[in-house]
């Protein structure tokens, strides 16, 4: 993508991610979807970087602002239950879970969001995992949107009452 850079975060770009994820939370909650406010902070952040999760951070090329990031778990988060697992087209596969999609708001809708999810795919694939798997409060149509467009398809309503999708790497969008 022109006149960006994408890194994978390392214990220098925390603060970054923190910020950019603090900015996406204050945005969603001013639309009334408050599921990520006061959830993100350096600490948090730290903590992913410590489990092994992959973050990936895009910045302005020309500036270096934090433009928008994502993350990748190797394992389900901590609130997916057991029958949850019942969702997933192939529940034993190797998959990973990707979380934290956000995109500062001066830059949504230029296709940065999906730009971010076909990284994270490849650098998936890339580590054999065969699928990618989501979920999230829909209340935003234009979240489901990004990730139909990019292929995902909805697999259900879990346990705690996020709807949840998945994508099998390697097939065509």
């Amino acid at each position: 993508m022109d006149g960006y850079t994408l890194h994978r975060v390392d214990g220098d770009m925390v603060g970054d991610v923190a910020s950019l994820l603090v900015v996406a939370a204050d945005w969603l909650d001013a639309r009334g979807m408050t599921h990520w406010t006061g959830k993100f902070n350096d600490d948090e952040v730290l903590s992913s970087l410590a489990a092994g999760d992959t973050v990936l951070l895009l910045r302005c090329r020309e500036t270096g602002r934090p433009i928008a990031t994502v993350t990748l778990l190797y394992s389900p988060p901590f609130y997916h239950e057991p029958a949850d697992m019942a969702l997933w087209q192939q529940p034993a596969a190797r998959a990973g879970y990707v979380r934290k999609l956000a995109v500062v708001p001066d830059r949504m809708g230029r296709g940065i969001a999906a730009f971010m999810m076909r990284e994270i795919e490849e650098f998936a694939l890339g580590q054999g995992i065969e699928f990618l798997r989501l979920d999230g409060h829909w209340s935003f149509p234009d979240l489901v949107n990004i990730y139909t467009k990019q292929g995902y398809s909805l697999r259900g309503t879990g346990v705690c009452g996020n709807n949840f999708m998945e994508k099998r790497l390697g097939t065509e969008r």
